[in-house]
């Protein structure tokens, strides 16, 4: 591996905490049942290509797999706290939304049944859909755009002379 390869390896390492925390963040949001999940997920890919781009100091295609990499770790990190934290408010409102008149108290406790005879792998299964797709690709266009954009080009030649 070259050095400018070992370095954006390093950089996109350092990217992991912004990652780690984005995926919290996102799957609080996800938990909200609003449809930010998009505008999340393509946020946390331009904070990781941010951090990722600080620590490079460059802005090449390495940087912008790493970054985009990093980014996609988060959505995933996201998508499977989400399945972990959330399935029973998710099941809850959909049984509210098919059975009117049922109150959060009872949706809740019937959704614990379904959802605590689930193993965690069916859990996380049933979040893949298209829209976790579409969160994949709009984190990677984020980090992608981030790392090429003259804009945080200008910002990182700036930090330098700094």
């Amino acid at each position: 591996m070259t050095d400018r390869g070992t370095h954006a390896v390093v950089a996109s390492l350092a990217g992991l905490l912004p990652a780690a925390l984005g995926g919290m963040l996102l799957a609080r949001v996800l938990a909200s049942g609003g449809s930010w999940n998009l505008a999340a997920s393509m946020a946390l890919g331009v904070v990781c290509a941010v951090v990722v781009m600080a620590v490079a100091r460059a802005r090449g295609w390495d940087v912008v797999i790493g970054a985009g990499a990093i980014s996609l770790a988060g959505i995933v990190m996201g998508l499977l706290l989400d399945a972990k934290w959330n399935s029973v408010d998710h099941v809850a409102r959909q049984l509210m939304g098919q059975h009117a008149g049922l109150d959060l108290v009872s949706a809740t406790m019937q959704a614990r049944t379904i959802v605590g005879g689930m193993t965690f792998g069916d859990l996380a299964r049933a979040q893949m859909h298209l829209a976790a797709a579409l969160m994949l690709f709009f984190a990677a266009v984020g980090a992608g755009f981030t790392v090429r954009s003259r804009l945080f080009g200008r910002l990182l030649r700036i930090s330098d002379t700094m």
